[in-house]
């Protein structure tokens, strides 16, 4: 029950949670444990009240962690959502632009 709770304190939660999960996802990304870090990202992607960077930020790690599991097609996907979010940082948005041309040049679909 007590992790019911806290999931949805989660997913109602705002930045310093995000942030952490975030943290999370990175950690795991670096221990090549892409499942997890794949659901940290997910997790902070679906926070109904996450800041807007973070969530660029979530969803653009979320497409490496794809792309290096040579799942380019959901990859491409991320990195388009996150090339079109007006809110995203700019750095974020350009950094994803210049990861779909990678993606075309290997012919990732």
């Amino acid at each position: 029950m007590a992790s019911f709770w806290s999931g949805l304190r989660g997913l109602l939660g705002g930045g310093s949670s995000a942030e952490a999960y975030l943290q999370r996802g990175m950690d795991k990304a670096k221990r090549k444990d892409n499942s997890g870090a794949i659901h940290e990202y997910t997790y902070v992607i679906d926070m109904l009240h996450a800041p807007e960077e973070l969530r660029a930020m979530a969803l653009f790690n979320r497409a490496l962690v794809y792309a290096a599991d040579n799942n380019p097609a959901i990859a491409r996907r991320d990195l388009e959502l996150v090339a079109a979010m007006e809110t995203a940082p700019e750095r974020v948005r350009n950094s994803a632009r210049e990861k779909l041309k990678r993606i075309d040049r290997r012919g990732g679909k």
